[in-house]
């Protein structure tokens, strides 16, 4: 419905305004990333999502010609990989132990043609490639893994520092809806 409209630059400074930040209900570790929505005065709700950990959405607003509450997860989302302060540590589980549980989230993606940006706390890819995490798994499978997976699923990779997850996220999910609504 939304994409058939054509919005001045106005409108869609408003209708940014509005805009959501919809954290999944199983999203753990996430007190930081509250509290900087909380303290930027970004508004957020806790719902369960079908997959990855963060989307976007814009609730009821007949002013801004907005009938209905719309979410965007199927168009854009956010998984990210903190535990610990170091992300590549539960990325490198993630991509041996557990690998199909991973798999088939990103999976579950793909009939919507989903926008998916896979945030990595504290990592990069010269941390793997000097294997600078815990897991005995081989930085050459882990690097190739993490392109096959970003080919695969169409999942863009950020790597990002721990006190920027939450300013980084609101940017990632608002910039995406930005385009959606251009």
């Amino acid at each position: 419905m939304i994409n058939n409209i054509k919005y001045t630059d106005t409108q869609i400074k408003n209708i940014l305004k509005e805009a959501t930040i919809i954290v999944d209900k199983r999203e753990q570790n996430c007190d930081k990333i509250l509290d900087y929505f909380d303290k930027k005065k970004i508004k957020y709700i806790r719902q369960s999502l079908d997959f990855c950990d963060y989307s976007i959405m814009l609730p009821k607003n007949d002013e801004l010609g907005i009938p209905f509450d719309m979410s965007f997860e199927k168009q854009v989302a956010v998984e990210l990989k903190h535990s610990g302060g170091n992300g590549l540590d539960e990325l490198a589980n993630n991509l041996t132990d557990g690998r199909t549980a991973f798999e088939n989230e990103f999976t579950k993606s793909i009939p919507y043609g989903c926008r998916i940006y896979l945030v990595c706390s504290n990592g990069s890819w010269e941390n793997i490639d000097k294997h600078k995490y815990q897991s005995q798994f081989n930085e050459n499978a882990f690097y190739n893994s993490m392109l096959s997976f970003s080919w695969k699923y169409n999942i863009h990779i950020h790597f990002i520092n721990e006190e920027d997850i939450g300013k980084h996220i609101y940017r990632i999910l608002i910039v995406a809806l930005k385009k959606i609504l251009e």
